[in-house]
């Protein structure tokens, strides 16, 4: 009878043990400085915006993006 209580609880452990190992990870939080960041992404099947005009385009579908700086010059006409 003891045997049967001593393979019970082995098997006990070796159970809390695998579930732990197995056990879904937690997703990281990215920090709060790459929240402002909306860089333009491409993706299968979203939709290609098109803008008449000035608009500003929250989510932009691009496939190239090179260049984050702006360059301000001037003109002399």
């Amino acid at each position: 009878m003891a045997i049967f209580a001593i393979l019970a609880a082995v098997a006990a452990v070796a159970t809390a043990v695998v579930s732990f190992v197995l056990r879904p990870k937690a997703k990281r939080q990215q920090p709060d400085e790459f929240a402002e960041l909306t860089s333009p992404t491409s993706g299968e099947g979203r939709h290609i915006p098109v803008i008449m005009g000035r608009a500003k385009s929250q989510a932009p579908n691009v496939l190239a993006y090179m260049d984050k700086n702006t360059t301000v010059g001037e003109v002399n006409a």
